[in-house]
């Protein structure tokens, strides 16, 4: 495995067999929400955005599974929705922005739950750090260019390290 410590998170970089398990997952989630009749919200119309976007998402995951050293044995997230969590019961949530928001759903996602952002796309990615869902899920984070649904955006320099998971090998 490749991660090195950076300032702001941890480089990890996928192999060709897990970027290629990343693009096929992506391509089934795509899928999905077409099947489902719930397209990804900024890709309507677009649907190799989409599919790229999944992509981007399910090597997020297997980063953070590689990291915790859980690959592939506790990731399992192949549907489009996974309200048991991504990684040993955790939200993966990924961002091709550098310096983008650990994102929330206020009504949708688990205050209890941890949430992990990654920036970055296939194949190289940086695990940025965590919060608990009730810590993103702030007042002064609700963003309201998404009102009336309830969307929180954490800032990077608030999030905790990866390490204080307790649960890094």
């Amino acid at each position: 495995m490749s991660s090195l410590p950076r300032r702001g998170g941890i480089v990890v970089q996928l192999g060709p067999d897990e970027a290629a398990v990343a693009r096929l997952i992506g391509e089934i989630r795509a899928e999905s929400c077409v099947l489902a009749g719930t397209p990804h919200k900024h890709f309507a119309g677009d649907a190799d955005g989409e599919v790229v976007q999944h992509q981007h998402a399910a090597g997020a995951e297997i980063a953070v599974a590689k990291l915790l050293n859980r690959w592939p044995q506790a990731w399992g997230s192949v549907g489009a929705a996974n309200a048991l969590g991504d990684v040993a019961g955790h939200q993966v949530r990924w961002t091709g922005y550098d310096n983008g928001h650990l994102i929330c759903r206020g009504g949708e996602d688990d205050p209890a739950q941890a949430f992990i952002l990654v920036t970055g796309a296939l194949s190289f990615y940086i695990v940025r750090g965590w919060l608990r869902g009730a810590e993103v899920m702030r007042d002064d984070w609700l963003c309201d260019e998404y009102l009336p649904a309830l969307v929180y955006m954490g800032p990077q320099d608030r999030l905790r390290p990866i390490s204080t998971l307790g649960w890094l090998p």
